[in-house]
């Protein structure tokens, strides 16, 4: 009688704690008044519950293996495994990439307020249990950025094309590499371009900002901006380091002034 009671007890606590158990499993995401709550997968959450939270309409094509999100005049594509997004047609890298998931496919929290709520018009805000949708985007426009590179002897051309006119400025950071930093949009490479450079390994965007890898001892010798199409041209090279002065030699005279 007594081990029956004991049995009953715990699977009545159990059951009292389930709920709390399964909140620590989903996201709270609220818009307009309207709340949802969102399983977490790990470090991502389900990605359709939100977006049909402000009104958007997602569907899967399952020869293509695409989803196509449509909100007002905006649509966009992304596939599981792919950290590529199409915006109206023109095509942007991501810092990561969505997976399949129970529900269809889950994402970052990073990944779903830049790349798709971003470009939608809208960013998330944090708040107790999960976060709120509010309308702006959190980010600058996006600015498509081809890059191009031809090497010389002694110098590479690297010309970032831009798909419309921003300031954008070029300056060498300290232990390797090249920066150019937009002031008002958020540069996103344009993926179908494919650079070839002995001294640019790598380009990538972050935030307001291009990062060039370079080659050791290789860095921004000038740049330049150009109109009609707008694009930054960089003159890449070798640079030497600043040598460092020799020290002076301080020469106390004793004696009497002159």
């Amino acid at each position: 009688m007594r081990k029956s009671l004991l049995i009953t007890a715990l699977f009545l606590l159990s059951a009292s704690l389930l709920p709390a158990q399964e909140g620590l499993h989903t996201v709270d995401f609220h818009y307009a008044g309207r709340g949802v709550s969102v399983p977490k997968l790990g470090t991502r959450v389900e990605v359709v519950p939100i977006l049909s939270l402000i009104g958007a309409e997602t569907k899967y094509s399952l020869a293509a293996g695409t989803y196509v999100v449509v909100f007002g005049e905006h649509q966009l594509q992304f596939s599981p495994g792919h950290k590529l997004v199409l915006v109206d047609g023109k095509l942007h890298d991501t810092k990561d990439a969505p997976v399949p998931s129970p529900g269809g496919v889950a994402a970052s929290i990073d990944y779903i307020d830049r790349s798709l709520l971003g470009p939608l018009g809208f960013r998330l805000e944090p708040i107790p249990q999960g976060y709120r949708i509010a309308p702006g985007a959190r980010f600058s426009d996006p600015v498509m950025v081809k890059a191009a590179a031809a090497d010389f002897a002694a110098t590479t051309t690297l010309v970032l094309t831009l798909d419309r006119a921003t300031k954008a400025v070029a300056e060498p950071v300290e232990g390797g590499g090249i920066v150019v930093r937009f002031d008002d949009a958020s540069p996103q490479l344009d993926a179908s371009s494919r650079l070839r450079s002995t001294r640019v390994r790598s380009l990538t965007s972050n935030g307001q900002e291009i990062l060039i890898d370079t080659g050791p001892d290789i860095g921004l010798l000038n740049s330049h901006s150009l109109d009609d199409p707008p694009r930054v041209i960089l003159e890449i090279g070798r640079v030497f380091p600043t040598p460092t002065p020799a020290p002076v030699r301080v020469v106390e005279r004793t004696g009497p002034s002159p």
